[in-house]
C-alpha cells in the first residue's frame, strides 16, 4: 500500500458541481499519521491568488479541520499545521480534480523495500516554482520508497532560508534536483552547498510525469498501478546510479 511517513496525512476529494459546468466541489482535511490530530491547535490553508480571502483557518478537529470549496482548476495548496506546542508543520498539497475522486491509498500497491546495505534514509529536493507539481510527485514517489523527504515545502517561515537549506542538505543522503529549464538562484545555491558538503546530486525531469500520478490516483486501474510501480523502480535505479 502507499506509505505515508509524515506526521499527518493530507486527504482530499472532489466531485462534479451539478450547477456549474466545468466546476468541481472539493474537500481537503487532515488525518492521523504517525501522530494524532488531537495535537493540532488549528490548520491554515493558503489557496490560489484568484480566491478572495485566500487564507482559510480551520479549528475543528472533529472533522479533520475540513475545508470545503469549489472551482475549475488545479493548484498548489500551502498548509500550515499549527500544533498546540506552538510549533508549525508546513506541507504542500496539489489539488486534484476529478469526478468522484478521493485520494485513498491503493490497497494492492506494495511499497518497494530498499537494500539495507545502501539504503537512502533522507533526500533533499531542489526545485523551482514552475516545477512544484513535479516536486510533489517526486515526494510521493520517494515516500513510497520509504525515504524521508525534505524541501523548501517544509520550511518554517520563522527560519532563515539559507540556514534551512544548509542544515537540510547536510542531514540528507543526497540531493534530487528537478530542473526543466527554470533553474533559480536558490537552486544554484543549493547545488553549491551540496558540492561543498560532498553530497551526490541526482537530476530528475524525464523520470517525473505528474499526469501518470493523477491517472493512478483517479482511475486506480491495473494498468495505472503497474505504471506507477514501474516509475518507483525506475526512480530507485536512478538514485543508485
Amino acid at each position: 500500500m502507499i506509505v505515508n511517513n509524515k506526521n499527518y496525512v493530507i486527504r482530499q476529494s472532489s466531485k462534479v458541481n451539478p450547477k456549474k459546468e466545468g466546476y468541481f466541489n472539493w474537500d481537503i482535511w487532515i488525518e492521523n499519521g504517525t501522530k494524532d490530530i488531537s495535537e493540532i491547535d488549528y490548520v491554515e490553508y493558503l489557496l490560489h491568488s484568484t480566491f478572495k480571502n485566500r487564507l482559510k483557518e480551520k479549528k475543528d478537529p472533529s472533522n479533520g479541520f475540513l475545508l470545503q470549496s469549489s472551482g475549475w482548476g488545479e493548484f498548489e495548496i500551502q498548509i500550515s499545521i499549527n500544533l498546540k506546542t506552538g510549533n508549525t508543520i508546513q506541507r504542500v498539497h496539489w489539488l486534484t480534480l476529478g469526478e468522484d475522486f478521493i485520494n485513498e491509498p491503493f490497497e494492492e500497491l506494495e511499497a518497494l523495500e530498499q537494500d539495507d546495505d545502501d539504503a537512502l534514509r533522507k533526500v533533499y529536493i531542489s526545485y523551482s516554482a514552475p516545477d512544484i507539481k513535479k516536486a510533489i510527485y517526486a515526494q510521493d514517489l520517494l515516500s513510497d520508497l520509504g525515504i524521508e523527504v525534505v524541501s523548501g515545502m517544509n520550511m518554517n517561515l520563522d527560519n532563515s532560508m539559507n540556514d534551512f537549506i544548509e542544515t537540510s542538505i547536510e542531514d540528507s543522503d543526497l540531493v534530487v534536483n528537478i530542473n526543466s529549464g527554470n533553474e533559480t538562484e536558490w537552486q544554484k545555491k543549493e547545488k553549491i552547498i551540496a558540492n561543498q558538503l560532498s553530497k551526490k546530486i541526482v537530476t530528475l525531469d524525464d523520470n517525473l510525469n505528474p499526469k501518470e500520478m493523477k491517472d493512478f490516483l483517479i482511475n486506480k486501474s491495473k494498468s495505472s498501478k503497474d505504471l506507477y510501480e514501474e516509475n518507483l523502480k525506475a526512480l530507485k535505479t536512478k538514485l543508485k546510479e
